[in-house]
């Protein structure tokens, strides 16, 4: 078993999720040993064994076809529909019913012909409760069925060390102190923690996740502006550091974008990397706290004083990012 390649993994056939014995067994453990290490029953590991010594890696790695009819909804199909559910219900519906859903996936030409039982079956394998509010997609068209699909089959490639893929997103955090210390477990008395705390303000935390290559990292930050968002990709680069390509695969919130480096780095010159530090620096202040944003109402992220007649009779301009923009404040004459 000292041949063991990584990169045969990399195969379209289904893999198999038992086969991690195969990691520990040349290293000398033994098969109840590494059943257990690995989280597998004895019998699995045997045969995982078995399939290796007799069929070779690819017999190993990958599972054989399984006996059964095949699924009645193919991959598409059954994004189509979940992506259908996780939309608002018809107009004049007040939410989603199986039987709803069964007949709105015929009408919209997602399948020819499905049952309420499958219906059933793939809101159970997803987790998804429709006839609660749990709407996330405000509309089902084109644009977003045609994005669906890069993203599914983004997600469908093999393994490749050059090109991994990288599920990113953020969530904030709310930083709390307990009033009243917890109490540790001892013999006949269980853990105990205080419902009262502090509030002690919020944080952010950046998760990036790579299935397939089998890392992930979190990186925690005090906010997500856009120059904590760059940091958080360039840790994402010093973990990939052989890859040519990273495929990033994150939500539309405005930081995730590249436009407002293109605003600056298409109108200057470059110098050197510390050059380019001080520009981003820069842009970074203006962006968050002059740029106005239409989603907030011609605002800035950092809220700006509204500047009225009692701040001066004379109106100035400031230059920004080094005379690329320009703001103006009111001064007294």
């Amino acid at each position: 078993m000292e041949g063991i390649d990584s990169s045969a993994r990399r195969k379209p056939q289904r893999p198999s999720t038992d086969s991690n014995p195969l990691q520990l067994l040349p290293e000398g453990w033994t098969v109840v040993g590494a059943a257990e290490a690995v989280g597998v029953t004895q019998t699995t590991a045997r045969t995982v064994r078995r399939r290796y010594q007799q069929e070779g890696l690819v017999g190993a790695l990958h599972e054989r076809p399984r006996p059964g009819a095949a699924r009645l909804l193919t991959e598409r199909q059954a994004s189509e529909v979940v992506a259908m559910v996780c939309a608002p219900p018809p107009e004049g519906r007040g939410r989603w019913t199986v039987r709803l859903i069964a007949q709105e996936a015929v009408r919209r030409g997602f399948v020819a012909k499905v049952g309420r039982e499958t219906v059933r079956e793939l809101l159970l394998r997803h987790d998804l409760k429709p006839w609660r509010e749990m709407w996330c997609v405000p509309e089902l068209d084109t644009q977003y069925i045609e994005r669906m699909e890069d993203v599914l089959e983004l997600y469908a490639r093999p393994l490749c060390p050059a090109e991994p893929v990288v599920c990113f997103d953020e969530r904030p955090v709310q930083l709390l102190e307990w009033v009243r210390p917890a109490s540790s477990a001892c013999p006949g008395r269980e853990a105990r923690q205080d419902y009262a705390y502090f509030r002690c303000g919020t944080a952010n935390l950046f998760c990036a996740v790579a299935p397939k290559a089998g890392w992930h990292f979190v990186k925690a930050t005090p906010n997500r502006k856009s120059e904590a968002f760059a940091e958080a990709l360039r840790d994402i680069a010093s973990q990939c550091p052989d890859a040519e390509t990273i495929h990033l695969v994150l939500d539309n919130l405005s930081t995730h974008s590249c436009r407002a480096l293109r605003e600056l780095l298409d109108h200057v010159v470059v110098l050197n990397e510390a050059h380019a530090r001080r520009l981003l620096r820069e842009y970074q202040r203006y962006y968050n706290a002059s740029r106005t944003h239409l989603s907030l109402g011609k605002d800035a992220p950092e809220r700006r004083e509204v500047q009225g007649s009692e701040h001066g009779a004379k109106v100035i301009e400031l230059r920004e990012v080094f005379g690329l923009h320009h703001r103006y404040e009111r001064r007294a004459a």
